[in-house]
């Protein structure tokens, strides 16, 4: 689950804020997005080239981070994997 976030828009308590620019994400709010069926904790993240992020923990440690960076980086992972694989 991800959903960007407009800066201005994004209600968060002067601690929320101070996490979000120290430590780059900051718990939000237990949420129960469409088709989950128990809550889930939202996190926001800030990345530096996607803006800020709600984001849920993902992955197999419940990683929290800018989930289009993930996305680019698995798509650099395969395309470099299949080159190797083709160089061979």
């Amino acid at each position: 689950m991800r959903q960007h976030l407009d800066p201005g828009t994004v209600k968060l308590t002067i601690r929320q804020r101070l996490e979000l620019a120290l430590v780059g994400q900051t718990f939000f709010a237990m949420e129960k997005p469409p088709g989950y069926s128990d809550y889930t904790p939202m996190y926001v993240v800030k990345c530096k080239r996607h803006g800020l992020t709600k984001v849920s923990p993902h992955g197999f440690y419940d990683m929290v981070g800018c989930p289009e960076c993930d996305d680019e980086i698995h798509s650099q992972l395969v395309r470099r994997m299949a080159q190797n694989a083709n160089s061979t």
